[in-house]
Protein backbone atom coordinates (compact mmCIF):
# COMPACT_ATOMS: atom_id res chain seq x y z
CA UNK A 1 0.00 0.00 0.00
CA UNK A 2 2.26 2.47 1.20
CA UNK A 3 5.84 3.20 1.29
CA UNK A 4 6.22 4.09 4.99
CA UNK A 5 9.02 6.50 4.36
CA UNK A 6 6.39 9.71 4.30
CA UNK A 7 4.90 11.73 6.83
CA UNK A 8 2.05 9.93 8.98
CA UNK A 9 -0.99 11.73 7.56
CA UNK A 10 -3.00 12.03 10.67
CA UNK A 11 -7.11 11.80 9.72
CA UNK A 12 -10.84 12.15 11.07
CA UNK A 13 -13.34 10.39 9.93
CA UNK A 14 -16.87 11.57 9.68
CA UNK A 15 -20.03 9.42 8.36
CA UNK A 16 -23.37 9.47 10.08
CA UNK A 17 -23.20 5.61 9.52
CA UNK A 18 -20.98 3.42 11.70
CA UNK A 19 -20.36 1.04 9.27
CA UNK A 20 -18.92 2.81 6.93
CA UNK A 21 -16.77 4.71 9.48
CA UNK A 22 -15.50 0.84 10.47
CA UNK A 23 -14.68 -0.19 7.29
CA UNK A 24 -13.12 3.19 6.33
CA UNK A 25 -10.94 3.04 9.43
CA UNK A 26 -10.06 -0.68 9.27
CA UNK A 27 -8.49 -0.61 5.58
CA UNK A 28 -6.88 3.02 6.56
CA UNK A 29 -5.34 1.31 9.63
CA UNK A 30 -3.31 -1.30 7.01
CA UNK A 31 -1.43 1.99 5.72
CA UNK A 32 1.42 2.65 7.37
CA UNK A 33 1.39 6.62 6.84
CA UNK A 34 -2.02 7.13 7.60
CA UNK A 35 -3.11 7.08 11.04
CA UNK A 36 -6.55 7.56 11.90
CA UNK A 37 -6.77 9.62 15.15
CA UNK A 38 -11.22 9.65 15.37
CA UNK A 39 -14.52 9.35 14.14
CA UNK A 40 -17.12 11.75 14.23
CA UNK A 41 -21.43 10.53 13.45
CA UNK A 42 -22.11 14.10 12.91
CA UNK A 43 -20.82 17.52 11.60
CA UNK A 44 -20.75 19.37 15.36
CA UNK A 45 -18.46 16.59 16.29
CA UNK A 46 -16.25 17.15 13.87
CA UNK A 47 -15.97 20.75 13.83
CA UNK A 48 -15.11 19.86 18.27
CA UNK A 49 -12.83 17.09 17.21
CA UNK A 50 -10.76 18.81 14.44
CA UNK A 51 -9.73 21.58 17.46
CA UNK A 52 -8.95 18.68 19.65
CA UNK A 53 -7.31 16.21 17.72
CA UNK A 54 -5.64 18.60 14.95
CA UNK A 55 -6.22 16.39 12.54
CA UNK A 56 -4.18 16.67 8.86
CA UNK A 57 -7.11 15.36 7.14
CA UNK A 58 -10.81 15.14 7.66
CA UNK A 59 -12.30 12.58 5.51
CA UNK A 60 -15.95 14.38 5.42
CA UNK A 61 -19.55 11.93 4.25
CA UNK A 62 -21.36 14.97 2.44
CA UNK A 63 -24.72 14.04 3.55
CA UNK A 64 -25.94 14.08 6.79
CA UNK A 65 -28.63 15.01 9.30
CA UNK A 66 -28.03 18.15 10.75
CA UNK A 67 -25.12 19.82 10.00
CA UNK A 68 -24.58 18.41 6.50
CA UNK A 69 -20.77 18.08 4.43
CA UNK A 70 -21.17 21.75 2.85
CA UNK A 71 -21.98 23.07 6.13
CA UNK A 72 -19.31 20.96 7.93
CA UNK A 73 -16.75 22.15 6.05
CA UNK A 74 -16.93 25.54 6.30
CA UNK A 75 -16.59 25.14 9.98
CA UNK A 76 -14.09 23.29 9.95
CA UNK A 77 -12.68 25.37 7.32
CA UNK A 78 -13.24 28.81 9.10
CA UNK A 79 -11.94 27.58 12.31
CA UNK A 80 -8.83 25.36 10.93
CA UNK A 81 -8.01 26.57 7.52
CA UNK A 82 -5.20 24.51 7.24
CA UNK A 83 -7.08 20.95 7.71
CA UNK A 84 -7.49 19.50 4.07
CA UNK A 85 -11.18 18.35 4.13
CA UNK A 86 -11.92 15.13 1.43
CA UNK A 87 -15.40 14.74 0.62
CA UNK A 88 -16.69 11.17 0.52
CA UNK A 89 -19.84 10.98 -1.88
CA UNK A 90 -22.71 8.55 -2.80
CA UNK A 91 -24.40 11.60 -3.97
CA UNK A 92 -24.09 12.94 -7.78
CA UNK A 93 -25.64 16.36 -6.39
CA UNK A 94 -23.37 18.53 -7.64
CA UNK A 95 -25.12 21.92 -6.12
CA UNK A 96 -23.90 20.38 -2.71
CA UNK A 97 -20.74 19.29 -3.78
CA UNK A 98 -20.02 22.66 -5.36
CA UNK A 99 -21.16 24.20 -2.16
CA UNK A 100 -18.42 22.04 0.16
CA UNK A 101 -16.14 22.85 -2.16
CA UNK A 102 -16.78 26.56 -1.81
CA UNK A 103 -16.64 26.56 1.60
CA UNK A 104 -13.10 25.17 1.74
CA UNK A 105 -13.32 21.44 1.35
CA UNK A 106 -10.10 20.33 -0.67
CA UNK A 107 -11.44 17.76 -2.79
CA UNK A 108 -13.83 15.10 -3.05
CA UNK A 109 -14.24 11.21 -3.74
CA UNK A 110 -17.05 9.08 -4.74
CA UNK A 111 -18.08 6.13 -2.14
CA UNK A 112 -16.77 3.56 -4.39
CA UNK A 113 -13.86 1.77 -3.35
CA UNK A 114 -11.25 1.65 -0.47
CA UNK A 115 -8.49 2.30 -2.92
CA UNK A 116 -9.85 4.94 -5.12
CA UNK A 117 -10.22 7.09 -1.29
CA UNK A 118 -6.26 6.32 -0.90
CA UNK A 119 -5.53 7.56 -4.24
CA UNK A 120 -7.24 10.80 -3.47
CA UNK A 121 -5.58 10.99 -0.14
CA UNK A 122 -1.96 10.63 -1.75
CA UNK A 123 -2.98 13.28 -4.23
CA UNK A 124 -3.88 15.84 -1.67
CA UNK A 125 -0.59 15.42 0.12
CA UNK A 126 1.48 15.14 -3.49
CA UNK A 127 2.24 11.58 -2.82
CA UNK A 128 0.91 10.30 -6.35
Amino acid sequence: MSTGKQRVIRVLLVDDHEMVRMSLRLYLETCEDIDVVGQADRGQVAVELSGQLQPDLVLLDLIMPGMNGAETARAIHQHYPDVKILLLTSSVESRLIDEALQAGATGYVPKAGPDEIIEAINKLFDRA
